[in-house]
């Protein structure tokens, strides 16, 4: 996933990702406040980002992201501690996996 570094870069960067998709600009702005507040987390000025998600995932997959959400911003946590606050401290491996499956789109 990519922000682009121009709207021409961005368009090409989706359409090869995505060959299949419509890219449409939004030109009525509705996006705009999305945008603002991403672009507002990704520089350290906002700490906690709120945006509609289309989560697909097994159980164990949602507790762990909603943990990892969890984490303050600037702040890490290792596998194993991250299988403890989910309730099953054995499942380190299993959290690694849930990580590495988390889309990031």
């Amino acid at each position: 996933m990519s922000l682009g570094d121009s709207t021409d870069g961005l368009a090409a960067d989706l359409l090869a990702e995505f060959p299949e998709a419509r890219v449409v600009q939004d030109k009525s702005r509705k996006l705009h406040g999305w945008v603002t507040s991403i672009l507002a987390y990704l520089d350290g000025r906002e700490s906690d980002l709120q945006l509609p998600l289309d989560i697909r995932a097994s159980a164990f997959q949602r507790r762990v992201w909603q943990e990892l959400q969890r984490i303050p911003f600037g702040e890490t946590r290792s596998y194993s501690e991250v299988a403890k606050r989910v309730g099953n401290p054995k499942a380190t491996r299993a959290v690694a996996r849930a990580c590495a499956t988390n889309p990031p789109r």
